[in-house]
């Protein structure tokens, strides 16, 4: 059972006041049109200056026409009601917020600044690892076990040819604290595909591992390569690499592209590196442990943004019709027109275009649930929250009069709206049956 909603009697004379000031501006309205209409411009202004006791015959006249008919004030009463109907139900579109916790995300990058600082300076690392097809050259010191010749060189270049190709970079000596750092900047109309942080207990080695992941890809080959820079600093580094070439080594074409994982050890004498990513990338980041404040300055945020989807394609690769959508939603809530509503674990979010236009913040949540935290902001007419997308449980939706006025008082106007609305209505009928009886 819903309580009915009270309002004060001063605000009734306030809503009576509006209605008064809005029947007087319109009869206004109607005078200069008629003016505008039947004289040029400037006679029609001269006229109204210089003719004020005219106008106010007029005026006067047509207020006296219109309120010594009630008939005629009913029926301006019946319209002015249907206006502020029609304005608090049908949407428009406004302005939304929230904050989420996800646990994967995508999105496309339309900025218009080229190299928009994006993963900003994770210190720490405890491996890199980069798939795609890539060429770096290192210089410094080399020294494997599968191919004893790189012990003599001091410069090496790396050749990843496909796009399953995969280099790995980590501290050497695990127990040490690990001297690699990063960033990572976006090219505009970049997507950002699977950002996924995890973190889980590594029972073999006794150790927690945090590891962030996602890809990129880029619209063309012509769009400008997103950049990964590295601080390597000065120790000893562990290389991995699979589906590599070694053109420095004139290896036989069937080691040149091995399938299988080499092991390199690597003493940097350059401390930065910086790798132009192509089209397709793959991103791979064993984080350090989340103990200090500096998590939250790892992503950058302020990202303009479209396609932003909060949710997981499961895919048979036989039929489009078999794919399964499953909300990576772990806990939030939303804001729009003075509504508000958490959304719960698993639960979609549904918005109209433009949908989400702002990133504005990102950073790791290490506390239970563990995941992205995202802040949104950006533009809809509806908001539908629900366990499946086609059969949303929630809707919020703003009208043109929340772009002016509070929801209670939106609430207040259609309650008293709709009452009138009734009451005129019936009063119009009843005086047109008593009419006709007349007559």
């Amino acid at each position: 059972m819903v309580e009915m909603m009270k309002f004060p009697i001063i605000k009734f004379y306030t809503y009576c006041f509006w209605v008064i000031y809005g029947i007087s501006f319109c009869i206004w309205l109607a005078i200069i049109a008629y003016l505008w209409l039947g004289f040029k411009l400037i006679e029609g202004i001269k006229w109204m200056f210089f003719n004020h006791k005219l106008l106010a015959i007029i005026m006067i006249k047509s207020i006296k026409n219109i309120f010594l008919n009630p008939q005629k004030i009913g029926i301006l009463l019946i319209l002015l009601f249907t206006v502020i109907l029609l304005l608090a139900i049908f949407p428009v579109t406004h302005n939304f917020e929230g904050q989420l916790i996800v646990q994967e995300m995508n999105f496309t990058y339309v900025g218009n600044n080229s190299n928009k600082l994006f993963l900003n300076s994770i210190r720490g690392i405890n491996q890199i690892s980069v798939r795609g097809t890539q060429t770096l050259t290192l210089t410094g010191k080399f020294a494997s076990k599968t191919y004893p010749q790189l012990n003599k060189l001091n410069k090496l270049t790396i050749e990843l040819p496909n796009e399953k190709s995969n280099l790995s970079i980590s501290p050497a000596n695990p127990q040490k604290t690990s001297q690699i750092e990063m960033e990572l900047r976006l090219q505009p109309n970049t997507t950002v595909k699977g950002l996924n942080y995890n973190s889980y207990d590594d029972k073999k080695h006794k150790v927690k591992v945090n590891y962030l992941s996602l890809s990129l890809q880029t619209e063309t080959e012509k769009t400008a390569a997103n950049l990964l820079q590295m601080q390597l600093g000065d120790q000893f580094l562990k290389l991995q690499l699979e589906d590599y070439r070694l053109p420095n080594l004139k290896l036989p074409t069937n080691s040149n592209n091995s399938d299988s994982e080499l092991e390199v050890i690597f003493k940097p004498d350059i401390q930065e590196i910086g790798l132009h990513l192509p089209q397709t990338t793959d991103l791979l980041i064993d984080l350090p442990e989340p103990t200090t404040r500096e998590y939250s300055q790892w992503f950058r945020g302020d990202l303009a943004v479209k396609n932003v989807q909060f949710y997981q394609i499961e895919k048979t690769g036989v039929d489009v019709k078999d794919d399964l959508f499953n909300s990576t939603i772990l806990a939030g809530q939303i804001r729009m027109a003075g509504q508000e509503h958490k959304i719960e674990k698993n639960q979609f979010l549904i918005t109209e275009e433009p949908g989400v236009k702002l990133l504005r913040n990102i950073q790791i949540n290490p506390e239970s649930p563990q995941g992205l935290e995202v802040r949104i902001a950006g533009e809809t007419k509806r908001l539908q929250i629900g366990l499946d997308a086609r059969f949303p449980v929630v809707t919020i939706q703003a009208t043109l009069l929340d772009k002016f006025l509070a929801r209670d008082t939106i609430i207040a106007l259609i309650s008293f709206s709709a009452a009138s609305f009734s009451y005129v209505l019936y009063w119009l009928l009843e005086q047109w049956a008593k009419s006709n009886q007349k007559s």
